[in-house]
């Protein structure tokens, strides 16, 4: 569920950012998925509190220390990535500065990372082939991304405000 999670933000908060437009009735179907989406990492951001993990050769089941291991490492970068940046532009107005923060939700992305190595330690799979896999989404991704940063710079206020010419774009 939470990779699920992962690879719709890594697809659609750029898409977001670079051709919507923020208001009030912002597209409520998405706004509504954005919400529950928020909610799953939440959720999982809560169960990281209990997840035991590997340190060294031996896994820590103690809580305390769990908690800790993870207030110490990877919650600031969740709990920036699970606050509704999604609703700024909403409530500010759509403005070009207003959609900024939508970006942190990008932070997101780190817990890939995390569920990867998971998968790995309890899956057998070639190295090749998990590199493979890596190389070849992290193309997709960046493609993506630029694809949609490049849409997005066409609004972004000019030096010269008072150029009026239209771009081939």
């Amino acid at each position: 569920v939470v990779m699920f999670c992962v690879a719709y933000s890594a697809l659609t908060v750029p898409y977001e950012m670079a051709f919507l437009t923020f208001s009030l009735n912002f597209y409520t179907a998405q706004m509504i998925f954005n919400i529950v989406v928020s909610f799953a990492f939440a959720a999982d951001c809560l169960l990281y509190f209990y997840i035991p993990f590997f340190s060294g050769h031996v896994w820590v089941y103690n809580s305390r220390t769990i908690k800790r291991n993870y207030l110490n490492g990877w919650f600031v970068f969740d709990f920036i990535g699970l606050w509704p940046w999604f609703l700024v532009p909403v409530i500010a107005g759509a403005t070009f500065w207003s959609r900024l923060p939508v970006v942190l939700q990008m932070l997101r992305l780190f817990k890939s990372e995390r569920i990867f190595r998971r998968i790995e330690t309890n899956v057998r799979i070639y190295y090749s082939s998990t590199q493979l896999l890596y190389y070849f989404t992290g193309i997709l991704l960046l493609t993506h991304w630029m694809a949609c940063l490049w849409v997005f710079q066409l609004e972004r206020p000019q030096a010269n405000s008072f150029e009026t010419e239209s771009n081939w774009i």
